[in-house]
């Protein structure tokens, strides 16, 4: 998904339950523990099927189908804080991760309880 010709930012949650990238207006982040269960993963899916969301700046957020991940051991993002590339911004809270295209609103959110896609 992710291009590396670009601007690049990643970060996790204060608890390092969730990792995530922002890179050439794209947005990704994973998580390591959770209660939810992914759908079934689709037919042309053959990697690891929703340990995360992802979403380009011209698309809506979708389950990750990948064989790596944005778990990557980088900095903490404090809750209450943001980072932004591009239109794409990632803001941290005591309740969820939200990434979402500040242009459109379009987005995702994950957490340990749930995720949603907006």
């Amino acid at each position: 998904m992710f291009r590396t010709d670009g601007t690049y930012e990643d970060f996790t949650s204060p608890s390092a339950n969730i990792g995530c990238v922002i890179v050439d207006e794209q947005a990704r982040c994973d998580i390591r523990d959770r209660t939810w269960s992914p759908p079934p993963a689709p037919a042309d899916c053959e990697l690891d099927f929703g340990q995360g969301i992802a979403m380009g700046v011209d698309g809506s957020a979708q389950l990750v189908c990948a064989g790596d991940t944005a778990l990557s051991g980088a900095p903490p993002l404090a809750y209450g804080n943001s980072v932004q590339n591009g239109d794409m911004r990632c803001t941290s809270t005591e309740a969820e991760m939200i990434c979402f295209n500040v242009g459109n609103g379009h987005g995702f959110a994950i957490s340990r309880q749930n995720y949603r896609i907006f």
